[in-house]
């Protein structure tokens, strides 16, 4: 019994002594990359951060929940991705080197709305039932919550999937 309390305590400081302090864009990227390294669907940074960092000072990193969308489209070679929480949004393509921000929204309308309620139920329901077709990119979505600078991040991989009929 000892022992196993020994163990727990060890567990217990490795994991709280291992976070980051998430202070600004740059530990927050870095962050997010190495959470979702132990997820399924790991993080991808394509933009240049410096690039990016001008755009993101809507995130307040004491307390806010951000959503992000990602996703690489194989017969284009664009990568897509959209950062947002309730007080504003960037939303970016890239193409080699070249990063283009948009002022339209990226994904269909219905896809914010999915991750925002954080909704995985109706995602994989849409994702079987509108899916799965051929060349259909994988996309992934992320909810991160910052409380008091610690970063707990979710996320989900899906493929992309398309019904006029969700757009209402």
């Amino acid at each position: 019994m000892k022992g196993i309390m020994i163990i727990l305590s060890f567990l217990i400081v490795s994991c709280t002594s291992s976070r980051t302090l998430i202070e600004n864009n740059e530990t927050f990227f870095k962050s997010l990359k190495n959470h979702s390294k132990k997820k399924e669907c790991g993080y991808n940074l394509y933009e240049n951060i410096d690039t990016i960092n001008e755009r993101l000072d809507f995130i307040n990193y004491e307390d806010d929940t951000i959503f992000l969308i990602q996703e690489y489209n194989i017969q284009t070679g664009e990568f897509y991705e959209s950062i947002w929480n309730s007080k504003s949004k960037v939303e970016y393509k890239r193409k080699n080197e070249t990063s283009e921000y948009i002022e339209d929204l990226l994904f269909p309308k219905y896809y914010y709305t999915l991750v925002e309620n954080w909704n995985l139920y109706k995602i994989k329901e849409y994702e079987n039932k509108y899916g799965n077709n051929f060349g259909a990119n994988i996309v992934k979505a992320y909810k991160v919550d910052l409380n008091s600078g610690n970063l707990t991040l979710t996320c989900v991989s899906f493929s992309s999937f398309f019904s006029p009929n969700l757009e209402s």
